[in-house]
């Protein structure tokens, strides 16, 4: 007889975390499992969603518009409840895998008895509360929890910050599909421009600023330097104003959100990220699938995917020894194919197929 397996994201909308669950659904053993995926918010019609329909999972939208409600409005968040409830009791899970969404799920874990897994995507620092910790004290005493950081800095986080308790805290790092990603001799790049992409939503937190102030100390001593900046986001109209003050607006393409992302990809000489912070980005690993070598601040889990020799990392807000990474490693052919042979290599340890295996061990552990 399956077990039966709730999946549980307050949207899905265009993101790593959403972008993970996708793949580790895909993965898991229907064999084992029966799957549903439930979402907190409204239908999106997006590829995301179009991605697990075609793999023929069923899909739950639950339309609670909890976005649209103050935290004063309890009498609303308890209405939400019980509509989240009632509709999750439809499917009788025997285990919940949530992502993100934090407050409906762990209330019904605790109100109805069921093992709650929880992949923390972010710093546990940035969603502690006392409401939240209390909540997982109570499921942990009942031993349903098991908590999941997406890399070896987030578990010592969310031991710190979360639940002082080892033995539910574990690091599974996110998933990559491979193949989608590898690199083929006739799309390398072998135009005369040398191309770094970076691939992120256009946020403060990501500091593009930083990337392009040092793609523009780089343009000026090797002028075949290009860059692609695929995402979207509030700093897109500054971010460009600050190309064209800093004269590499011919230089800087902002793509938006793209599905061709693996081509674009294949087609890029460097990966670049110059976030201020992290955890285990996704589009990290896809560089890394893609067989590229990495330029990143050293943030969150960055230099546990990518080792000592995938890629350079930098100090963060540091835009001389950004400047300086970007330089040396257009300069140095072997340091980069050398640093390419090692991203892909590591990227097989995140193989999907590998993460949804040890996702199924930590589910039969309850």
């Amino acid at each position: 007889m399956k077990n039966k397996l709730a999946f549980i994201t307050p949207n899905l909308d265009v993101g790593g975390a959403q972008t993970m669950l996708v793949r580790l659904v895909k993965e898991i053993s229907k064999d084992k499992y029966e799957i549903c995926v439930f979402v907190r918010d409204s239908e999106l019609n997006n590829y995301i969603e179009k991605e697990l329909r075609n793999q023929g999972v069923k899909i739950e939208f639950l339309n609670l518009l909890d976005n649209e409600i103050k935290g004063k409005k309890v009498i609303f968040k308890i209405k939400n409840y019980f509509k989240f409830q009632k509709k999750i009791e439809t499917f009788n899970p025997d285990i919940i895998h949530v992502h993100l969404e934090l407050f409906y799920t762990l209330l019904y874990g605790i109100i109805k008895n069921r093992k709650i897994v929880m992949t923390i995507h972010s710093h546990p620092a940035l969603i502690t509360t006392r409401r939240l910790r209390i909540m997982l004290r109570i499921l942990d005493i009942k031993n349903n929890l098991r908590l999941v950081g997406c890399a070896q800095l987030i578990s010592k986080e969310a031991y710190k910050n979360l639940l002082k308790n080892k033995n539910v805290i574990q690091t599974i790092y996110n998933p990559i599909v491979i193949d989608n990603y590898k690199k083929l001799e006739e799309t390398k790049n072998n135009s005369l421009d040398f191309i770094y992409i970076n691939v992120a939503r256009l946020h403060k937190i990501k500091n593009q600023k930083l990337l392009i102030a040092a793609f523009t100390g780089v343009k000026k001593k090797l002028p075949n330097s290009k860059l692609l900046i695929v995402g979207d986001g509030p700093l897109m109209s500054e971010l460009k104003r600050l190309t064209e003050e800093l004269g590499v607006s011919n230089s800087v393409f902002f793509l938006g959100n793209r599905n061709d992302v693996a081509n674009l990809l294949r087609h890029s000489d460097v990966f670049v990220l110059s976030s201020n912070s992290e955890a285990c980005p996704m589009t990290v690993l896809e560089a890394m699938a893609s067989g590229l070598p990495i330029i990143s601040t050293d943030v969150g889990g960055v230099k546990e995917l990518i080792g000592d020799n995938a890629g350079i990392l930098v100090e963060t807000g540091n835009v001389e020894g950004y400047t300086k990474a970007l330089e040396d490693i257009q300069k140095n052919s072997k340091m980069r194919h050398d640093m390419g042979i090692v991203s892909l290599q590591r990227a097989k340890q995140f193989s999907s197929v590998l993460i949804a295996k040890q996702y199924e061990l930590l589910y039969e552990s309850f």
